[in-house]
């Protein structure tokens, strides 16, 4: 058996722990385990899992408690408890962990534990075999009381007695910032320390920031929190990604089908929640619930997860099963198959397998779960890829259950590719333009069909082979210069990363239109405007007209063409001083052109000469003031320090240097990770949760009328909890 005094608290001092001056550490490598097949999951269990404990039930502590001898722990026995500890965490998707073989202060802290028959993360001086180092070891490890066969990294995982709501045994072992683990064995006692090297685990393809336990697919009954019954969801420490503070779970029992009728939505009772931690209580489920040499299913769907800014994430929806692994499941003629190569909005099909069990009973069923980067993302014979799954990989969990919910087959089969998403749509079917082609009438452009993933359509009109500046909606209204012309429509659909298909239509033909041949007559003539000077710039409306197509335009000075302005503005030159200008505008239709000249402006005058005003002369520049007397210094010797106990709950008191002036005044300011603490502000600061791994110095400023100011900031501390 193992002690139940595994505390929750987990020595207050774990949590972040990175030794100084910390040893090299040695590789013990990653599980080999997919949690999500049931046959890798047994031989995981036997080679890592069970070969380790036997091998650790086999060693003999060298150490003498009535000497209080702390003896050492066996290489093989550290590597064995290490591999366990990277068998779970390759359940639940982390990275493995190093060995650290810096274990002076856990081997002298498991003797306490042994000894004394603790697993109090601080004993009184007056314990049997007391020694710093081993106090020291005991407020940085994991500690449990292990009675041989039970393991002990068993016990941290079931997290089971009053105080442990909290699984914080358990939530180290899986934090997915765990770096390496030092282990110290001596009789009875362990004492495990896990230390927090904020890794990025997050890089790793299909990181879930969530750690779930009894871990997501096959959870073999040996490793199952049967003990505690405690279910647990944690977030990496330090992490901060998700939010489980809002977060609400529903477990369900599964029969038959995904969903059925005879599903069993399980109670649960909250333990525990925070924005790290959910903890819950399955009732129902547990060591005398009856399901011994059963494989059973549950689905968890947790909704209501937030991230650092607030935002509403997708839902967390997992099956979990647990099993016995000497029960074998029957075998598959032929598993289920996945072909070819899935993409984002396009249905993709599951092969059916050939099994004896579906052929048995009647009422055996087969079910499928897609999962994509081992997250369920839907059920069924066929799923359809979203474009937020691009790029990720998509598997089908096919699982064949009694009536009564009971596994007896089980295949997990991958994609042979992972999901693609066509950068750029394609054009099944062209656009197409509907309306009558006349001059007034409408027409309307419909974007014909795609396929890949489009994300916006744009439109560009075409009469003959040019496009018609402006006409770039989904409608088109026909002019009287598009007579007897033929008119097209482009539609460019839009998909990703900038990529872009254009795709045209057929054509339309315009009839013709007698009245756009008819010559143009003006109603308003052109006008100039501006100013007739030098270095002005003038402009010309086109004036009023029917059935005018385009214009032309050519500025006269006194009645003669300037060359080479035709545009609808022109700066005044000194060659215009004193002449009248006038523009000439030739309006044109499909039959013909008009001309109509403008009103005269002018004559243009130059620029006219401006006299400056006599200078002013300056007056003399003022005397300055005297300069002020030079401050005095204050000057200090030392540094600020801190005192008192760190710890949440304790007082700090901030101690000033030695400083010349002794009536000066003296301001504190407290501070965390770098920032200032709200009201912070005296020589004394009582440690709060808040303050727990993070860096706390103050800041002492000292001021005087005359002087200049000094300051000293000290270095800082540490809280544990």
């Amino acid at each position: 058996m193992v002690s139940v005094m595994l505390t929750a608290a987990l020595g207050v001092g774990a949590a972040g722990l990175t030794p100084a001056g910390q040893a090299a550490t040695t590789s013990v490598g990653a599980s080999a385990v997919d949690p999500f097949d049931r046959a890798s999951v047994v031989s995981a269990l036997q080679n890592e899992w069970i070969a380790s404990q036997e091998l650790i039930n086999s060693s003999t502590w060298n150490g003498d408690a009535a000497t209080c001898k702390a003896g050492s722990t066996p290489a093989a026995v550290q590597l064995a408890a290490a591999k366990q500890i990277n068998f779970v965490r390759g359940l639940v998707g982390a990275m493995p962990v190093a060995l650290d073989s810096s274990n002076a202060e856990q081997q002298a802290g498991a003797l306490l534990v042994h000894v004394n028959k603790s697993t109090h993360h601080s004993q009184p001086q007056s314990a049997k075999c007391w020694t710093t180092t081993g106090n020291n070891g005991l407020g940085a490890s994991l500690l449990a009381r292990n009675i041989h066969p039970d393991s002990a990294i068993g016990a941290f995982l079931d997290d089971a007695g009053s105080g442990n709501e909290n699984v914080g045994h358990r939530r180290f072992l899986l934090d997915r910032n765990l770096g390496s683990v030092a282990v110290g064995v001596a009789g009875e006692g362990w004492a495990v320390r896990p230390d927090i090297l904020g890794r990025p685990d997050a890089n790793q393809p299909g990181y879930n920031p969530i750690s779930a336990w009894p871990n997501p697919g096959y959870a073999p009954q040996a490793v199952y929190p049967a003990s505690s019954n405690r279910w647990s969801l944690t977030t990496a420490i330090g992490a901060g990604e998700v939010s489980l503070a809002r977060a609400t779970v529903k477990v369900t029992k599964l029969f038959g089908h995904m969903v059925s009728s005879k599903d069993t939505l399980m109670g649960i009772t909250i333990e525990e929640q925070t924005g790290s931690s959910l903890v819950f209580l399955t009732q129902g489920y547990g060591s005398s619930s009856g399901h011994a040499g059963r494989d059973v299913t549950f689905r968890v769907e947790v909704s209501n997860l937030y991230d650092d800014y607030g935002k509403r994430v997708p839902d967390y929806v997992y099956t979990t099963t647990s099993f016995d692994p000497t029960r074998a499941l029957t075998d598959w003629t032929l598993k289920p198959q996945l072909n070819g190569r899935p993409e984002v909005n396009k249905p993709y099909a599951v092969i059916a397998g050939q099994n004896s069990a579906l052929a048995a009973a009647p009422h055996n069923f087969v079910t499928y779960d897609w999962l994509v980067d081992q997250n369920i993302v839907g059920q069924g014979a066929s799923f359809t890829p979203a474009v937020e799954h691009a790029g990720k990989k998509l598997s089908v969990r096919a699982t064949i259950r009694d009536i009564n919910g009971y596994t007896l087959a089980a295949a997990t089969v991958n994609a042979p590719y992972a999901i693609y998403q066509e950068k750029a749509p394609t054009s099944l079917n062209p656009p197409t333009i509907a309306g009558v082609g006349m001059a007034g009438q409408t027409l309307t452009a419909t974007p014909g069909t795609w396929s890949g993933t489009l994300t916006n359509t744009t439109y560009q009109w075409f009469r003959g082979g040019a496009p018609i500046p402006g006409a770039t909606a989904a409608t088109y209204k026909v002019k009287t210069t598009d007579s007897e012309s033929q008119i097209r429509v482009q539609v460019v659909g839009h998909g990703i990363e900038g990529f872009t298909t254009a795709a045209m239509s057929e054509a339309i033909n315009i009839g013709r239109d007698e009245e756009a041949y008819k010559n143009p007559e003006v109603i308003n003539l052109p006008v100039i405007t501006g100013t007739a000077q030098v270095n002005q710039t003038l402009k010309v409306s086109s004036g009023t007209w029917t059935n005018a197509g385009s214009f032309e335009y050519q500025w006269l000075r006194n009645g003669t063409d300037i060359p080479g302005a035709t545009g609808t503005s022109r700066k005044l030159t000194a060659d215009d001083v004193n002449a009248t200008i006038t523009v000439r505008v030739t309006a044109r239709s499909l039959g013909g052109y008009t001309i109509a000249t403008t009103a005269a402006v002018g004559p243009v005058a130059s620029i006219p000469v401006v006299t400056p005003p006599p200078a002013t002369p300056e007056p003399p520049a003022p005397t300055p003031p005297p300069a002020p007397p030079k401050a005095k210094a204050i000057k200090l010797t030392g540094k600020a320090k801190i005192s008192g106990t760190v710890k949440s709950g304790k007082v700090l008191t901030a101690k000033k240097p030695k400083v010349n002036v002794s009536d000066a005044k003296v301001t504190y300011r407290w501070y965390r990770a770098g920032k200032a603490i709200s009201g912070a502000t005296k020589a004394k600061y009582k440690l709060t949760k808040k303050d727990v791994k993070k860096q706390i110095k103050v800041k002492l400023v000292f001021t005087k009328t005359g002087y200049t100011k000094a300051s000293s900031t000290s270095a800082a501390v540490k809280p544990k909890k």
